[in-house]
């Protein structure tokens, strides 16, 4: 996962309270142009967002479960072992000198009591630079942002769950429109929600165990959106393959796809390997049934993270994703011209498509091309659209 800089002359603030009102007041009193505000009640939303975006400074409280006890430890603790050079404030409103000590050790730059001095709070925050910081920005440039990550429970409940899709197109059409082969449906969540980084998303719902819920609200959007595409293109739809060892995972799924009156085989469940797989007899058993029920298997971002031979050997899927690692300057990249030539010819001899993701130039589809990959996606193409919007396109050929 690559992490979100801070624009220069920001400062990104990452607060963690599980009290709503002092989250809004902390929120009134640090408006200010040069401040970007993030704003979480759940350990677990705070540790996602650190995975996925810089911070200037992290502000948490000490006691953040209704289970009492200093769990807000925790959090100080994750930063400073992974992001030691994030400057970290406690809160508390049990400060004593065995607290103080705790804190410090934990790796927490200051602890500040409640009810706070804000003016101090303030001030520490002020204190800290920006190592990419130049001039700051004016009001009129940048406006005061917050964002705030709700708990998960409460946002899962609501299902503001959108989809885009991208087109998938074939490399060896040659015309002045892209023949569309198939559309990867991408659920995404609130626009202004940091939620809206399917990242952040499923980071979040892994950390509070509730990755299968989230995975099916995700699916449901999906399908909904395949609807309005042509009947004869293929549907490729994000699975997280620990939603697989779920039980009632086959049963659900294909209820959903009848349910939206589509056809099994026009289905491509696109497995999206983020990390290790548990439970591998439920999950093989899953798999088998998915291929009994006529679904296909697309392996994504073959060739980077766990994606790799051994998963394409176990899988063989009927697709081959590889990472848009490989695709980005390829015109010019002899290395990755290498991979992607032997990753498309050793799929030639296992009869599997291949798809090149992260395709961004007219000189890099074309050497995509001449390199014998089948179809390939991205920003060249479409950048990701609802669905509405991909098929008034007059860039392609197939969509309805």
């Amino acid at each position: 996962m690559s992490r979100q800089h801070v624009t220069p002359g920001m400062i990104r603030v990452l607060v963690l309270d599980d009290e709503q009102a002092v989250l809004d007041v902390l929120s009134d009193y640090l408006c200010a142009e040069h401040i970007e505000l993030y704003l979480v009640r759940e350990i677990e939303g705070a540790e996602a967002l650190l995975n996925a975006m810089f911070f200037d400074v992290v502000v948490s409280d000490l006691r953040v479960s209704e289970l009492g006890g200093l769990e807000g430890m925790r959090l100080i603790r994750y930063v400073a072992t992974h992001y030691p050079n994030i400057t970290v404030l406690a809160m508390s409103g049990y400060v004593t000198s065995e607290v103080i000590e705790m804190g410090q050790k934990a790796g927490a730059q200051a602890i500040l009591e409640k009810p706070l001095d804000l003016r101090k709070l303030r001030a520490h925050i002020e204190n800290v630079k920006n190592d990419s910081e130049g001039v700051k920005l004016k009001a009129s440039q940048q406006g005061f942002r917050t964002f705030t990550l709700e708990p998960f429970d409460e946002f899962l409940e609501k299902r503001e769950i959108r989809t885009v899709v991208q087109p998938i197109v074939d490399l060896q059409h040659d015309g002045s429109l892209h023949n569309v082969f198939a559309c990867e449906c991408l659920a995404r969540g609130p626009q202004n929600s940091p939620l809206a980084n399917p990242e952040i998303l499923f980071a979040y719902a892994s950390r509070k165990q509730r990755l299968f819920e989230t995975d099916l609200v995700c699916i449901d959007s999906s399908l909904q959106s395949a609807q309005g595409l042509n009947r004869g293109l293929k549907t490729f739809v994000n699975l997280e393959p620990r939603s697989m060892t779920h039980k009632d995972f086959v049963p659900i799924v294909v209820d959903l796809v009848e349910s939206f009156a589509l056809e099994k085989e026009q289905v491509v469940w696109e497995i999206t390997e983020q990390e290790t797989i548990l439970n591998l007899p439920a999950f093989d058993k899953s798999l088998e049934l998915l291929r009994k029920e006529g679904f296909q298997i697309a392996l994504d971002d073959f060739g980077q993270g766990f994606s790799n031979l051994h998963l394409l050997k176990s899988l063989m899927p009927d697709y081959l994703k590889i990472s848009g690692l490989f695709s980005l300057d390829i015109a010019s990249d002899k290395v990755s011209q290498a991979i992607m030539q032997s990753s498309a010819e050793m799929a030639e001899r296992l009869r599997i498509p291949t798809i090149a993701e992260g395709v961004e130039t007219q000189a890099d589809m074309m050497m995509l091309r001449s390199l014998g990959v089948t179809y390939a996606q991205g920003y060249y193409f479409a950048r990701p659209a609802p669905v509405r919007d991909f098929i008034r396109s007059k860039k392609f050929v197939g969509i309805i």
